[in-house]
């Protein structure tokens, strides 16, 4: 954020910008994390073809993150590994079956709160070339972890997507 200051005894095209300094005790330091278009094989389906054989998923990320000790330290144990959490999920979803993208998006978001430390998880996963004429399909959640609002959040949506 910036404040502009303007000096009265000069012209308006005159001003003094200087940077807000996050000097208060409730500033909120967040960096996101994202991975994007991550492929995970996984069984997922309610039709009886889908449930014979697994499918690949393409998972869009993002994760809030305290990282100010990571912004000053530079060392991956500051702050989440974004590598860790793609090898979580894919090891995580390796065994499991689900018959909806909805369960399996909140149960991967339930594991993410579960394992690491983030505030904030917005969690995109799309099955890709199932309908004729579409490219993909998918469910998108953002959940926070923010006691001010609804542990695991409230916003949820349903996409199709055409190229």
């Amino acid at each position: 954020m910036i404040c502009i200051e303007l000096d009265t005894n000069l012209s308006a095209s005159m001003v003094t910008v200087m940077p807000l300094l996050p000097d208060t005790p409730n500033h909120t330091y967040s960096h996101t994390l994202f991975i994007k278009d991550c492929s995970v094989q996984t069984w997922i389906g309610v039709y009886e073809h889908e449930q014979k054989n697994p499918t690949i998923l393409v998972f869009n990320i993002e994760l809030d993150v305290d990282a100010r000790q990571a912004s000053s330290s530079d060392l991956i144990g500051d702050t989440v590994d974004y590598a860790v959490v793609v090898s979580y999920i894919r090891e995580y979803l390796r065994h499991a079956r689900h018959r909806l993208l909805e369960t399996l998006t909140q149960q991967v978001a339930d594991q993410i709160f579960s394992t690491f430390n983030v505030s904030r998880v917005r969690l995109s996963v799309a099955k890709t070339g199932i309908l004729e004429g579409v490219a993909s399909v998918g469910v998108e959640i953002e959940r926070f972890r923010n006691a001010n609002r609804m542990s695991m959040g409230t916003s949820h949506s349903a996409s199709l997507k055409k190229h």
